[in-house]
């Protein structure tokens, strides 16, 4: 073999050797293999000797060299293609290429097998996650979006755009003016972005907010190229947001009234107290009586007043027992009814048969009969008026969505409906306020609709309202609904208010405590005093046997009243106690189980008082 033969063989065996994952073979016309070279030989358990010479029957399966036959036959006859056929559990890719002679006849079939395993399984797994990132993209709760150098959306993807009301294919290819003609908005934002700057924005679009990410993609030179973000609807998150603010806004006001109410009402017991007092000592003068008398009215609708504040506060005395919801209604209904302008229609339709709340039945009727002032207040020139009731089953979704949520369960609905002028957008956030009204000075305190919200929390309810300008308002009160039977009403027995016996005084405020023991005095009892919790254990432990009653404020500092009763019964029980205030900060039902504390509210008169204690006090031998 001279120089360059061997420099040509040198040649081709470097580049047979290295060829990755592949092989090189010749086939005559008889289909015998003329040349078997390259790497993939051995992959396979083959070598260069036991194929070359070999018929293709003979060196192969059989199965395999009947699929590969046509192909040969083909190659020979001087048709060049490449087929892709599995060899065991490897896929080749197989390029066949005739060889010809120089009178243009075919020699040879040669054929070039490359191992493609490893490349289609890296297309499959791309296809897979092409197909797993459009799926995601196509339903996510959101709008995918893309604008090229040209300021024309190029993708539009995601579930957000049914809510948008438009198609890909409607809106691909458009410009940002088109997409949104408000120039302040989609196009300032669009040319903001393609100077580089990304951007976070909140768009109003129909009765919906977005929220709008865009981002800024540069290339190697550091230039804008496209415009890519992602609009999320948030109406519903932002809706949910202002609940919460709104929520804890009026848990605030709330706490601020009940503190208020407190102090408030204690001043009012002394005035109530001291006027009783001087009435009394004045009935020789009937002017001074009168003005006397005046002085105690006037305190009893500041008592009143304060109620109000407390009962939005959630912190008013509560007297809960099981009512049937129809009946409050349908009495609230007929006095509502009696106060009303005749242009108003006022139908009840009562769903609610047997069905019971446990509730504070005054504070219940009151916020009614709030509901449906308010509704006939919103209708000056006569309309339609609708008090409704019924039940309805809140799970746990439902439940978490109302602005001020509850648990789920069973609520008894109480809807009052009118057709009245209806609440503005910017107004109907803050209807549950204390002291907001829309009513002309005069016309109303604005402590309505806020008694009514103060109710329904307080009884573990809530309270909704619907409403647009000129479409009337819906007002809805919810409250668990109960499995207790109602209270058949019991005969009032008279009372005698005076008696015989000591009873123990625990009040901290100085002037409520000297009119107090004044008070309990003229009934005929004898005073033993404390001023706050400790003193007052520690004077019970002292005397205990010989005390007829215990009456005790709530609030106080360091000690509360609750926690004195509990120290007071451990020491014994047998002692009746009354709890008295203005102000009730927490539930006593963790103290009273079994409702034999007895609760006085403040500011009180003395034969609401003497009434207590005759009822409450045991008469000792």
């Amino acid at each position: 073999m001279d120089a360059g033969s061997r420099l040509a063989a040198e040649r081709y065996q470097l580049l047979v050797t290295n060829l990755p994952s592949s092989s090189v073979m010749l086939f005559d016309h008889d289909l015998r293999f003329v040349l078997a070279d390259g790497p993939e030989l051995e992959v396979n358990g083959f070598s260069k000797a036991q194929i070359e010479g070999r018929l293709l029957y003979d060196a192969m399966d059989q199965a395999f060299a009947a699929l590969v036959e046509p192909n040969l036959r083909a190659a020979l006859g001087g048709k060049r293609f490449r087929a892709e056929l599995p060899f065991g559990e490897r896929l080749y890719q197989y390029t066949y290429e005739p060889l010809l002679n120089p009178d243009g006849s075919v020699r040879y079939a040669m054929v070039v097998a490359q191992n493609v395993t490893a490349l289609r399984q890296a297309e499959r797994d791309a296809r897979r996650a092409e197909a797993l990132v459009k799926t995601v993209v196509s339903n996510l709760p959101a709008a995918l979006f893309a604008f090229g150098a040209d300021g024309r959306l190029r993708l539009a993807e995601g579930r957000g755009l049914s809510r948008l009301g438009v198609t890909r294919e409607q809106i691909i290819g458009r410009t940002a003016e088109e997409l949104h003609p408000d120039p302040q908005g989609l196009p300032a934002h669009i040319r903001q972005v393609m100077a580089g700057h990304p951007l976070n924005v909140h768009i109003p679009y129909g009765e919906m907010v977005w929220d709008v990410s865009y981002s800024p993609v540069f290339d190697a030179d550091g230039t804008v190229t496209e415009v890519v973000g992602m609009a999320s609807e948030i109406s519903d998150r932002l809706k949910a947001e202002a609940s919460t603010r709104q929520s804890q806004k009026l848990e605030a006001v709330g706490q601020l009234a009940g503190g208020v109410a407190h102090d408030f009402n204690n001043m009012l017991a002394v005035v109530m107290s001291a006027s009783e007092e001087l009435r009394d000592a004045l009935a020789g003068h009937p002017h001074l009586v009168e003005l006397t008398d005046m002085v105690i009215g006037a305190a009893e609708r500041s008592a009143q007043l304060t109620r109000q504040l407390l009962a939005f506060a959630r912190s008013g005395p509560l007297s809960a027992e099981p009512v049937a919801v129809d009946d409050v209604v349908r009495e609230t209904a007929a006095l509502l009814a009696r106060g009303i302008d005749r242009r108003v229609q006022l139908d009840t339709m009562l769903g609610a048969p047997g069905v019971t709340v446990v509730v504070d039945t005054a504070q219940f009727q009151t916020a009614v009969l709030n509901l449906g002032i308010n509704a006939r207040d919103a209708m000056p020139q006569g309309g339609h008026l609708t008090i409704s009731t019924g039940v309805v089953h809140l799970d746990d979704a439902a439940a978490a969505a109302l602005p001020s949520p509850v648990a789920a369960g069973s609520y008894a609905h109480i809807t009052v409906t009118d057709t009245g002028v209806g609440i503005p957008r910017d107004v109907i956030s803050r209807v549950f306020d204390p002291f907001f009204t829309t009513k002309e000075v005069g016309a109303g305190t604005g402590l309505g609709l806020a008694v009514v919200y103060g109710t329904a929390r307080s009884h573990n309810g809530t309270v909704t309202v619907e409403s647009a300008p000129g479409q009337g308002a819906r007002f809805r009160l919810l409250l668990p609904v109960s499995d207790r039977g109602v209270r058949q009403p019991t005969r009032q027995v008279a009372v005698d208010r005076t008696g015989l016996g000591l009873v123990l005084l625990v009040e901290d405020e100085p002037m409520v405590r000297m009119l107090a023991e004044r008070l309990i005095q003229s009934l005929g009892y004898e005073v033993l005093s404390a001023v706050d919790g400790p003193s007052g254990v520690a004077r019970f432990r002292e005397r205990h046997e010989e005390l007829a009653m215990v009456l005790c404020d709530v609030v106080m500092p360091g000690m509360s009243g609750p926690d004195a009763l509990r120290a007071m019964r451990a020491i014994d029980p047998e002692v009746p106690v009354a709890l008295c205030s203005g102000y009730v900060s927490g539930h006593l039902d963790a103290l009273d189980s079994a409702n034999t504390i007895e609760l006085l509210p403040k500011p009180y008169r003395r034969d609401a008082l003497g009434l207590l204690i005759a009822r409450t006090a045991r008469r000792l031998p």
